[in-house]
């Protein structure tokens, strides 16, 4: 994944805080992850224009806890196998909790929102189950979650512009609706691009 050559940049600003936090339990900053995750899609889903800069604070406070739950057990030695299983099951729930709220809103067809769910899953599945058969976790590719992430912060902005500009559609589909698209395509190639990877392996 491409954001993974510049985590020490992001290191910047995760250190200075893990550092404050010896007595945090990381596991408590994965289960508040979920919970903005969960905002994120929520605010979004109720497809109220003024809440689509809402939506992008909920989404950029779930990456960034998603982040620093790992750095706070990295350097307060609090790393644990249970810790390391939850973290991947809140990646999953928050990547559904935001793209079902994307999906069922009145920004994205519903079709288009399932084939982005099934790619954005499936990338995650094959880097996981590579590691599982013991070839090593399958990162390869473009659309990893920080990836994604990014993406959906900075347009669901453009999402929200684009409304306030009175510009509800852009050659027939809304901003999200091109996301959506670029992730069903994208991630699903990435994802047979994985399996492609894991077979060789093998």
């Amino acid at each position: 994944m491409a954001f993974n050559d510049h985590r020490d940049k992001a290191d910047r600003f995760l250190t200075p805080i893990a550092k404050m936090l010896p007595n945090m339990n990381p596991n408590q900053i994965s289960r508040l992850s979920l919970v903005f995750a969960f905002l994120g899609g929520l605010t979004i889903y109720l497809s109220e224009p003024t809440l689509l800069p809402l939506a992008f604070i909920c989404i950029f406070l779930n990456s960034y806890l998603d982040a620093l739950d790992g750095k706070v057990a990295k350097l307060h030695n609090k790393a644990t196998l249970k810790g390391d299983f939850l973290d991947h099951v809140g990646d999953r729930y928050a990547d559904l909790f935001i793209l079902l709220g994307i999906s069922f809103s009145d920004y994205c067809a519903l079709w288009i929102g399932v084939f982005a769910i099934i790619g954005v899953l499936m990338t995650s599945y094959m880097g996981t189950q590579a590691q599982a058969l013991g070839v090593g976790r399958e990162s390869s590719g473009i659309l990893g979650r920080s990836e994604r992430q990014v993406i959906l912060m900075l347009f669901t902005l453009c999402q929200y512009w684009a409304l306030m500009q009175g510009m509800s559609e852009v050659l027939g589909f809304t901003v999200l609706e091109y996301v959506m698209l670029f992730f069903a395509v994208v991630g699903n190639l990435n994802a047979l691009h994985r399996a492609s990877n894991t077979w060789k392996g093998l």
